[in-house]
C-alpha cells in the first residue's frame, strides 16, 4: 500500500516549478528560463530587458530538444536496466537493490512526465485512455478513471442536495432560528468540504 496518493497533475506541476531550479552536477542552473521576442522569433535566455521588450516565457525545458528529454529518459531506464542485470547475473538480490530500483523508476517517471510535457501530452489522461483501450481490446473489464467518474458524479449530485435544502431552510424558516441556523452552518460546511454550491 503506497503511502502516498500522488497524481500526475501534482507531478506536472511539481516538475514545471522545479525544471528551472534545477542544478547540474556543477552547481549551475541546468535549463535556465528562455523567452520568446516580440515577434515570436528570436529565442534567447531570460534578462532584464526582457521585461520592458515584450517578450514571451517558454515553457520550462525547452531549451533541450525531445530528442535530448527522450535521451534522459532513457539514460534513467538504463540506470534501472544495470540493477535488475546485477540482480540477473546473481551479484545482488532485487532485495538489496529494492531501494535503488525505486529511485531509478522514480526517475524515469519524473522525466518521461517532462518528455510528455514537451510534447503538449498529459500523461494522466494518456495513461488512462490507453489502459481502457487495452482493457477493452482483451475484453477485460478493468478501467481507470472509472471510480474517479462516479465518485464525482456522486459528490455532485450530494452538492446539489444540500444546496437545495440550504435553500429550502431559508425559504421555509420553521422551528427555529437558531435550529436553522445550526442546519445551514452544518450545510454551509459540509459544501464547503465539497467545494462550494456549483
Amino acid at each position: 500500500m503506497s503511502i502516498y496518493d500522488l497524481k500526475f497533475s501534482e507531478l506536472r506541476a511539481a516538475n514545471l516549478k522545479r525544471i528551472p531550479l534545477f542544478k547540474n552536477g556543477k552547481g549551475e542552473i541546468a535549463h535556465p528560463p528562455l523567452r520568446l521576442g516580440p515577434d515570436f522569433l528570436g529565442l534567447h535566455r531570460e534578462s532584464p530587458e526582457c521585461s520592458t521588450s515584450g517578450c514571451r516565457p517558454v515553457m520550462p525545458g525547452a531549451d533541450w530538444s525531445l530528442g535530448e528529454w527522450i535521451c534522459a529518459v532513457t539514460g534513467e531506464l538504463g540506470e534501472l536496466a544495470n540493477l535488475i542485470k546485477k540482480v540477473r547475473r546473481g551479484d545482488k538480490t532485487l532485495s538489496d537493490v529494492r531501494d535503488e530500483v525505486a529511485r531509478e523508476l522514480a526517475d524515469v517517471a519524473c522525466y518521461l512526465d517532462i518528455l510528455a510535457l514537451q510534447c503538449g501530452v498529459d500523461l494522466g489522461d494518456a495513461v488512462v485512455t490507453k489502459f481502457n483501450e487495452v482493457s477493452d481490446r482483451i475484453g477485460v473489464d478493468v478501467k481507470l478513471g472509472a471510480l474517479t467518474k462516479a465518485t464525482n458524479d456522486i459528490t455532485e449530485r450530494l452538492r446539489q442536495t444540500l444546496t437545495n435544502a440550504r435553500s429550502q431552510i431559508e425559504l421555509l424558516g420553521g422551528v427555529s432560528d437558531e435550529v436553522n441556523r445550526a442546519h445551514l452552518d452544518e450545510i454551509d460546511g459540509t459544501l464547503a468540504i465539497l467545494g462550494g454550491p456549483k
